[in-house]
């Protein structure tokens, strides 16, 4: 059996970069490595792992097994190319990107890099959005005059 944990980063500690944190320290082969935030927040110092104020800093001093970006919208694509130029797995919150062009960019990079790229969509789990779609799937909230598809 391989004891071995996965190395992980966060990018952006704010609501969602600490969830990730929270369930990171919840899972039994995973472990945070690192933080990266544009400033090192009282809430960072409580931490305990690395920070740097980077993604290229913490490439330099810090090897990890993945990135989760979970910065503003518009900071996912520069965040999300770094880690990938950096040959790294990474998941980026949703909307991958603001731009289709960026997207794109970003694909074909993971591409030539040979690496993962996982879109975020933690709201596919929220127990609210789970009720709807139950409610949907069973009719219990009537007739619907266009179709209704849900997909979590």
């Amino acid at each position: 059996m391989n004891n071995k944990k996965i190395k992980l980063a966060v990018v952006g500690i704010g609501v969602m970069g600490l969830k990730h944190i929270d369930a990171i320290n919840k899972v039994g082969n995973a472990e945070l490595a690192a933080v990266v935030d544009f400033e090192e927040s009282a809430t960072i110092r409580k931490i305990n792992c690395s920070y740097f104020p980077t993604i290229k800093q913490m490439f330099k001093f810090k090897a990890v097994d993945g990135v989760i970006v979970a910065t503003p919208n518009s900071s996912h694509f520069k965040d999300g190319i770094e880690v990938i130029k950096n040959e790294c797995a990474v998941l980026i919150e949703k909307p991958i990107t603001i731009r289709s062009v960026d997207t794109d960019k970003l694909i074909t990079e993971a591409k030539k890099k040979r690496v993962q790229i996982l879109v975020g969509h933690h709201r596919r789990h929220n127990p609210v959005m789970l009720k709807a779609k139950e409610l949907i799937d069973n009719n219990l909230l009537g007739k619907f005059d266009k179709d209704v598809r849900v997909s979590l």
